[in-house]
């Protein structure tokens, strides 16, 4: 028999009258299952006992009203700031960190009927031990404040107490402290009443004070359910309460105890997964495999209770009832993500000191799912604009009024920004004026959305109340924190029949439970038994003799509802993954050792059998770590080619050919992103841009490479001073316009001082140009020129057409010589621009090797094609190598005009690299030593 059968057998056979029976229960899940086997034990329709849950029977009968843990820690800080001097007087920022911690304590202590100032007697002769060499100097303020800290956790006891029987309330370890030591308050509204408590196994010393008394009056009858296999093994975890329960009870023997576990056979599957996700698959095949009536039987367990999304979306069509009895907690649903937002959004008001939106909190709040399912199509299509926009302007600070949105988003954010200027009341109010607009403006297809809201609101609509009852001052951190503690241990329960249909369920729900067949999933050391530690002010070993929980009864808690799940199994499939994403996480749980190293051991009829799975990987282009030159390809690069073929395009092949692949075969290009901090693209850029705005009323040519006419004169001294002057505005408003025109985004931090290097270096150059002058005739010919040419080379005896381009940032004249300068704002060494020329057979890696050398002879060669003759100079001016001036490539004209001829060669040479059929596309780290990053 299942257990709620015995138990509906042990009411029938000892003829307990139903009018005036309790049936007291752990949880509020047993309820209909045991209405039910009630029903089957009679074939017939009854009137059924009372049922209720034990933490809602103890507060029935309480003289007080049980106050929830955020009422009862506001005023446990009135009663720190009663107890404390005023010069010492904590604020309820400092309470916070420690509050919650001493108030569990404080429900252990009731709880376990310990003698308050005896517990707190030893905690504080133990921290006196802990600090007890000061050596010989007087103790400091903050050592007599920790020891004085310790002293007073009495006086705090009793003022908390104090305060509450004030207002007639108690936290619920006093209310099961007052049950416990006043029987009689059990019979004050029927005095006939008779108990039937039943599943239970972690026992406070209140509880059993309380079984102990009323069944020791014959008024109560206590079942447990429990085999043999752990309860008399005095090692094992799994019986270590129950066996604690035997000896109060002061009973040779328990109902029911079982002797199935080392006596029925059953078959135990246990499935390694690779991939979290994995273990939904394999329930997914599982229940495949099932007729209707098997699946009838079936509990899916869910260890790791992350994974009911998931298994919902993987559910075959087959499973036409799926009934999930458990609560999902609020905070791992996307309300989490949006409380964090609406207070993100109030914090860089406070931080930026600006009523401007931060652009990342308006990204979040246009992604979010709650917008999003609030939105209508037009709405949407204007909030992807505005992001663009962001991204586009680099906007970093958003007014509200600039944000051209739809009427609901442009409400939401309205609400979402409005200041609560420490007003919690406002806060508050705000937060559930947006759930109610959201709840009435999401679709009606987004049922899970409307049901996270309904609960959400209900949560906070308990912490309006605290609030309007009076709440300490605080900081925004401090509310944040109250706030989420409130909401956040809230859970929205999923209700179904739990007669028919499979039963999905979290572990603390199948108490009192019995299934034939069990798909466990997530059975990770960390899941099961979890393994957070008890936080308590109260030290372990102390913990130990006083014989509160520790850790060890949290895991033999866990380890009697895994193994009760044990005894009427038949088949029981366990899963638990190896992928290591967090500490711990890839072991298996250690019931599953014990499983096969104990329990298969003793009872020959269980068949135990180990297996591991994976989801087959989809063909996937970024695992791809070579690439086939296929026809679609080759295709694709003879467009490329004849399209533009520009040095920077060159050295990325050179430097990393699967990185060349990407970006501009296939032209993934970067994500653009908003730049907070100027990034060194962006610092050349400002640079480049100011010089050619200096320089350009000196250009004899326009933007479109015309020849002025008249022709601007030569640059003097006069020209350069004036430049001196001129150019910190211009740069000024370089980086303005990258921040949206908002000159607070570098006025301060790393930004600014980007702006005052820029500064320095633009100043350094203008100085050496004032020298440049001072003795030399300087002619400017083009700024940012774009010089093409298109070749035909033969490839593979293939002609190919390749159209060359370049931007040559200056070309000039000096005292009738032609010198084609790039500007870079990094570094730049000698070595980067040399050719050790050689012979003909060697070009291609003459030409190659070092950095700019390519670039540069493709200038000189683009420039000949051009104007039909070389330059005198081609170089690369460092603008943080400035006193090197012009590192010009190291060979002389001769040379020059010897690779120029042959440039066409080097092109064809380059090309037969990249077609070559023989050679994929590669990473090839530190291909020269210059090629240390790819992307």
């Amino acid at each position: 028999m299942k257990f709620t059968d015995q138990i509906a057998q042990y009411i029938f056979d000892h003829e307990l009258d139903l009018e005036n029976l309790l049936i007291v229960l752990p949880s509020e899940r047993a309820k209909k299952y045991i209405a039910a086997s009630l029903y089957d034990a009679q074939q017939k329709a009854l009137m059924a006992p009372e049922m209720i849950t034990i933490d809602r029977w103890i507060k029935q009968l309480s003289s007080k009203t049980v106050v929830d843990k955020t009422r009862a820690l506001i005023q446990l800080y009135h009663a720190q700031h009663n107890a404390e001097n005023p010069e010492t007087e904590l604020s309820f920022d400092e309470f916070l960190s420690w509050g919650n911690i001493l108030l569990a304590d404080f429900e252990d202590i009731d709880r376990y009927l310990l003698d308050s100032k005896q517990v707190f007697r030893n905690l504080a002769d133990i921290k006196e031990l802990e600090a007890w060499d000061f050596g010989e100097k007087e103790p400091s303020k903050n050592q007599k404040k920790f020891m004085e800290f310790w002293d007073k956790l009495p006086e705090l006891y009793v003022e908390l107490n104090k305060i509450l029987d004030s207002k007639n309330v108690c936290y619920a370890g006093h209310a099961y402290k007052e049950i416990a030591t006043d029987i009689n308050r059990v019979f004050e509204t029927n005095k006939n009443q008779i108990f039937v408590f039943a599943g239970f196994n972690a026992l406070s010393k209140a509880e059993i004070s309380i079984m102990k008394q009323l069944h020791t009056m014959g008024k109560a009858h206590i079942l447990i359910n429990a085999d043999k296999f752990y309860l008399e093994n005095e090692t094992h975890e799994a019986g270590r309460f129950l066996r604690q329960l035997q000896t109060a009870l002061e009973t040779k023997k328990l109902n029911f105890v079982d002797d199935r576990l080392l006596t029925s056979p059953k078959k135990i599957e246990v499935i390694e997964c690779a991939q979290v996700t994995g273990q939904v698959k394999v329930v997914a095949s599982k229940l495949l495999e099932l007729s209707h009536e098997e699946i009838n039987e079936t509990l899916i367990l869910l260890a790791d209770e992350s994974l009911i999304v998931p298994l919902l979306r993987n559910l075959p069509r087959k499973i036409n009832k799926a009934n999930i009895t458990l609560g999902m907690p609020l905070k791992s649903s996307a309300l989490r993500n949006w409380v964090e937002l609406l207070f993100s959004i109030q914090e860089a008001k406070s931080r930026f000191n600006t009523e401007a939106l931060y652009y990342k909190d308006v990204q979040r709040l246009l992604n979010h799912p709650f917008v999003i399912a609030s939105s209508s199509e037009n709405e949407l299509n204007l909030a992807q604009k505005v992001e663009q926009s962001i991204v586009r302007f680099n906007r970093i600070f958003l007014k509200k009024e600039s944000l051209e949105l739809g009427e609901t988003v442009n409400e939401l954010i309205q609400l979402c920004s409005a200041s609560w200027s420490n007003d919690w009341s406002l806060a508050v109010k705000t937060i559930r004026t947006l759930n109610q607009l959201l709840f009435a403006k999401i679709q009606a297809d987004h049922q899970f959305e409307k049901a996270l809201l309904e609960g959400f609101d209900k949560a906070i609509s308990e912490f309006e109340n605290i609030i309007n009852e009076g709440i300490p001052m605080m900081n925004l951190r401090s509310f944040k924190n109250l706030f989420n503690q409130h909401w956040s241990l809230k859970s929205i329960a999923y209700h179904g029949n739990p007669i028919e249909g499979i039963q999905i369920m979290g572990l603390l729900e199948t108490r009192l439970l019995d299934f034939k067949r069990i798909i466990c999933i997530g059975l990770n050391e960390g899941s099961m038994p979890p393994t957070n530690p008890i936080q308590t002010m109260i030290p372990m070993d102390l913990r130990r003799y006083l014989q509160l929980p520790t850790p060890r009864e949290k895991q033999g808690l866990f380890a009697h509802h895994f193994y009760r799940l044990l005894h009427h199994c038949e088949d029981l499939t366990v899963t638990y993954t190896s992928a290591s994403e967090n500490i711990g996480s890839n072991e298996q749980s250690r019931y599953l050792l014990q499983l096969e190293l104990e329990l298969c051991r003793k009872n020959p009829a269980i068949q135990f059998e180990r297996k591991f799975y994976t989801i087959p990987m989809e063909h996937d282009s970024k695992m791809i770590k070579s690439i086939e030159k296929v026809p679609e390809i080759v295709s694709r690069l003879d467009q490329m080619f004849a399209k533009s073929m520009s040095a920077s395009l060159v050295k990325t092949y050179f430097n990393c050919p699967l990185d060349f692949y990407y970006k501009h075969v296939l032209e993934f290009g970067e994500v653009d992103s908003v730049e907070e901090e100027v990034e060194a693209s962006s610092f050349g850029t400002f640079i480049h841009e100011t010089l050619e705005d200096l320089f350009r009323p000196f250009s004899r040519r326009d933007e479109d490479g015309k020849l002025k006419n008249p022709a601007p004169p030569n640059v003097t001294s006069r020209d350069i001073e004036a430049m001196l002057n001129a150019f910190d505005l211009i740069l000024r408003a370089k980086f303005s316009a990258h921040f949206d025109n908002d000159p607070e985004s570098f006025a301060s931090g790393k930004n600014l001082l980007s702006f005052q290097m820029a500064t320095v270096l633009l100043k350094k150059f203008l100085m050496e140009q004032k020298k440049l002058v001072a003795s030399n005739q300087l002619f400017i010919e083009s700024l940012e020129e774009k010089l093409t040419w298109q070749l035909e080379v033969e490839v593979f005896g293939e002609p190919k057409k390749v159209q060359l381009l370049g931007f040559i940032d200056r070309i000039d004249s000096v005292d009738g010589k032609i010198r084609i300068i790039d500007y870079k704002s990094g570094k730049v060494e000698a070595k980067d621009t040399s050719i050790h020329f050689t012979t003909d057979e060697n070009i291609m890696e003459d030409v190659t090797k070092n950095k700019h050398t390519f670039q540069l002879l493709m200038y000189c060669y683009l420039y000949k094609m051009n104007y039909g003759i070389l330059p005198d100079e081609v170089g690369i001016y460092s603008f943080v190598k400035n006193k090197s001036g012009l590192i010009s490539l190291q060979v002389n004209k001769q040379e020059i005009q010897f690779f120029v001829d042959r440039f066409p060669e080097i092109v064809a040479s380059i090309l037969e690299e990249v077609y070559d059929p023989q050679t994929f596309f590669e990473h090839k780290q530190s291909y020269f030593s210059y090629c240390k990053y790819c992307e």
